[in-house]
């Protein structure tokens, strides 16, 4: 790391402080035991009852430690972690006892609420009008955030509190934050997770005080009940409105959501595909206005304050109130907050004459954030943030590889030509740019990996090369914004430079995201991992003498992701077949992990957006320390059993997909588009029907029992693919959505030996009569792959007639069959889960 940074640069402090210093670092003991004190809260769920009595003893020891000088800053810190505890329990409390989640279930059903708008309205692609719609870049929804106050109950309305997140169909404009409302829709508790590896939705609503979600097919079922009374944050969404509508004026309707994202904090507009090239070349934070952004702000509102010719005094106060008015506007999100912290104490640092020592900078800014929402410390961004700051100001004394010059070098050096000095100070500036790039990749990597499975070392590069660009965007994106808001006309030639530079950044991203090792997508090692990881890095860091840190770090790393890389796979059992049936809602997906290592998927897809069936199968699958299948079949051409394949494809190799003779000659658009998916990627296809060996183990065996080789007539479920599975002396039949004339055909097939595992055909529907085959199968288990009704009491009846155990995926989550030579297992992940990669 070169010792010269940039002007104002925390970094550069490293070499002339120690990195740890307790007398100038006192707000970093304070944010120690403030975390401390939460992490108990959260982890040992202290009750209400005891924290005042803790914090009580924490004071009463303070008190009395005041008089003995060696005790006195031990019993500060116990205070404060009691008090941050205290504190943080009490902001959970108030989320927890919302009255509004009373009302609800799991499931999805009606309700009338009133309400006040809590958020900026934004707006985001819908994706399921765009797949039906002549029209798809008029499709939106607009998600936004509302404090429930009544809910109706019969004729009239009862009293409710609540924060909930609330999705219209629709583009919604004309409201802003204050406004009271009513409105019809849907709604749910926020369910848990009910499949491994999938993203707790209820600790990640937490720290949004949410506990519910809503639906509303329309704009026109909202209606205004009162105007908000004018206040700051009105005020701030008015603005945020007016500067997004300039942005959409004056920019190219491809540019324009990105713009939203990038300018304002606003990224619900982004498509899918943009965040997942964003994620793949590690650029993600793009769309989370972050400290990049913030500083970009700055240096933008100090070139302004410097053309407009104030004291020095003045201008510092300008551009501490530039940032702050943009973190307002941004949504005041932890990086922000962080951001903009950092640049007033160092702003105001300078202005009282007082230089500030990084880490003490950095932990004040964790004080405040845990002061205004404590909730926000597990968050992933936050943790991103301030871990970025951190390896910065740790880099920063790591020792400089390169000799010093002596006095004369300089001084022949100080009479070079121009033109090389620039060349000069340019390289040693992207050098730079390199550097910490690489380090802050290196440092972020372990959280990064277990919380989204990729590994992009692209991004090192990737970050350096859209400096300039993203500079030039942020800056012209504002313009756009602020004149735009004054008059749309103004906004036209910074919009023009901003939607230049936004395709220039496209362009960029796509073109190294194509570049072959750009990244990996890999199933993460065990959470316990993580804390190791930054314990050695950190000891590391601390212990090893000045001149040999950087190596050390770098050697420690290495060695972790090593052991890593070994860890997140998962070995075979031999002595075992496992099947497990996703919880996909109302659609298919079960994973075979087969004895000797093979592992294969029958069906992939949901009822819905394609994104929504991709993402439990993925989490299942990287769970099962998984990123190679092969094979995937698919049953036949219904969306709920295929529209997750091309997803799953960008993300994990495929050696082939299997289909029936018939499968993608369909003309739906559908399968059509995974057909073209399959071929970019070069997964070949092959055809299954009655009678083919797909697979041969020593202790399993995989036939296909339907469809003959000519299609039937009717629907594609008559043509369903059926599987028969002998394991271990038991069998699996999976249906598909089997059912007449092939129904028919299969029960004049050789019976299984009684006693093993059913798929329910058609996700346990009761318009199919499922009888004959219960009594041709003869299983112990019967399991429905469904949505809310195949979890209604006459489903289950219907499973369990013939005295098989009945399984339904809505109501127990993930189900897990474990078949060995003792028998079979079955465990569902809402009643017995099972450890990762288990």
């Amino acid at each position: 790391m070169s010792s010269q940074h940039s002007p104002g640069c925390p970094a550069r402090l490293g070499r002339e402080t120690r990195l740890l210093n307790a007398p100038r670092q006192p707000m970093l003991m304070i944010a120690v035991a403030g975390l401390i004190g939460i992490l108990a809260d959260h982890r040992l769920g202290i009750s209400s009852d005891h924290w005042p009595l803790l914090v009580a003893v924490a004071i009463a020891v303070l008190t009395i430690a005041w008089v003995c000088q060696p005790l006195r800053i031990a019993a500060i810190l116990l205070a404060t972690a009691g008090s941050f505890g205290f504190y943080h329990h009490q902001q959970l409390y108030q989320y927890e006892r919302q009255t509004l989640a009373g009302f609800l279930s799991d499931a999805w059903q009606p309700i009338w609420v009133e309400a006040i708008i809590r958020s900026p309205i934004q707006r985001r692609p819908d994706v399921l009008a765009e797949q039906r719609s002549e029209h798809p870049a008029e499709a939106w929804q607009s998600p936004m955030r509302i404090e429930v106050v009544a809910v109706r109950d019969g004729a009239s309305y009862r009293a409710a509190s609540g924060t909930a997140r609330v999705i219209v169909d629709g583009e919604v404009t004309g409201l802003l934050y204050g406004d009271r409302i009513r409105f019809a829709g849907h709604a749910q508790r926020i369910p848990a997770a009910s499949n491994p590896g999938e993203v707790d939705l209820q600790q990640a609503y937490r720290a949004r005080r949410q506990l519910v979600r809503m639906h509303v097919d329309s704009p026109a079922q909202i209606d205004v009940v009162a105007a908000g009374n004018w206040s700051l944050r009105r005020a701030i969404d008015a603005i945020g409105n007016r500067g997004q509508l300039a942005l959409t004026a004056n920019l190219k309707p491809q540019q324009a959501p990105l713009a939203e994202a990038l300018v304002l904090g606003r990224r619900e507009a982004v498509d899918r595909s943009m965040r997942d090239r964003l994620l793949e070349t590690g650029t993600i934070h793009l769309l989370a206005v972050s400290g990049l952004h913030v500083g970009i702000v700055a240096i933008a509102a100090s070139w302004l304050a410097i053309f407009l010719g104030g004291s020095r005094t003045t201008n510092l106060m300008f551009v501490i109130g530039v940032c702050l008015a943009y973190m307002l506007v941004t949504g005041a999100r932890p990086p922000v907050v962080r951001a903009a912290t950092l640049i007033s104490i160092f702003l105001i640092g300078r202005l009282i004459g007082k230089r500030s020592d990084p880490l003490n900078a950095l932990a004040s800014a964790a004080v405040l954030l845990m002061l205004i929402d404590p909730l926000s410390i597990g968050q992933i961004g936050t943790h991103l943030s301030f871990l970025a700051v951190a390896t910065i100001v740790l880099c920063s004394g790591l020792p400089d590889p390169r000799p010093q010059l002596d006095p004369l070098d300089e001084l022949l050096q100080s009479r070079w030509a121009m033109l090389l000095a620039l060349g000069q100070t340019a390289w040693q500036s992207v050098r730079q740019l390199i550097s910490i790039s690489f380090w802050i990749w290196i440092i972020g990597l372990p959280i990064v990996w277990h919380h989204f499975h990729v590994i992009t070392p692209i991004s090192v590069i990737a970050n350096v090369l859209l400096w300039i660009p993203l500079t030039v965007a942020l800056v012209s994106g504002l313009v756009t914004a602020v004149l735009g808001g004054i008059w749309l006309p103004l906004g036209e030639v910074p919009g023009e430079i901003c939607s230049r530079s936004l395709q220039m950044i496209v362009r960029l991203v796509d073109g190294l995201a194509n570049i072959d090792g750009a990244f990996f997508w890999l199933p993460s090692p065990p959470h316990w991992m993580l804390p190791v990881f930054y314990l050695a890095i950190v000891a590391t860091a601390f212990l090893i003498p000045h001149r040999y840190k950087r190596p050390a770090v770098l050697a420690c790393a290495a060695l972790w992701f090593a052991v890593a890389i070994g860890l997140a796979t998962r070995r075979a059992d031999p002595d075992r077949m496992i099947a497990t049936f996703i919880d996909v809602g109302h659609g298919t997906s079960v994973l075979l992990e087969f004895p000797n290592g093979e592992n294969w998927l029958y069906d992939a897809g949901r009822l819905g957006d394609p994104a929504f069936a991709r993402w439990p199968i993925e989490a299942v699958l990287w769970s099962e320390g998984i990123r190679h299948l092969d094979g995937l079949i698919v049953s036949h051409a219904d969306s709920d059993h295929y529209n997750a394949i091309a997803g799953l494809a960008e993300r994990f190799s495929i050696a082939r997909v299997v289909g029936s003779h018939e499968l993608f000659e369909d003309k739906q658009q559908g399968i059509a588009e995974v057909g073209r998916v399959l071929k970019a990627k070069g997964i070949p296809i092959e055809s299954l029907a009655a009678g083919d060996l797909l697979l041969q183990q020593p202790h399993c065996r995989v036939t296909a029992l339907h469809p003959p080789a000519k299609h039937l007539p009717g629907k594609d479920n008559a043509n369903s693919i059926v599987l028969r599975i002998d394991c271990f002396d038991r069998t699996i039949v999976l249906p598909g959505d089997l059912e007449q004339p092939g129904t028919a055909m299969l029960l004049i097939q050789a019976r299984p030996r009684p006693g093993g595992v059913l798929m329910a055909p058609h996700h346990g529907s009761l318009s199919q009569d499922i009888f004959p085959i219960l009594q041709w199968a003869d299983p112990s288990v019967v399991i429905a792959s469904g949505g809310k009704r195949a979890a209604g009491p006459r489903v289950r009846k219907m499973l369990t007639e013939t005295g098989a155990q009945g399984f339904v995926t809505h109501r127990d989550g993930a189900i897990r069959v474990s078949i060995a030579r003792d028998g079979i297992v079955v465990r569902t992940w809402r009643q017995s889960p099972w450890p990762k990669g288990g």
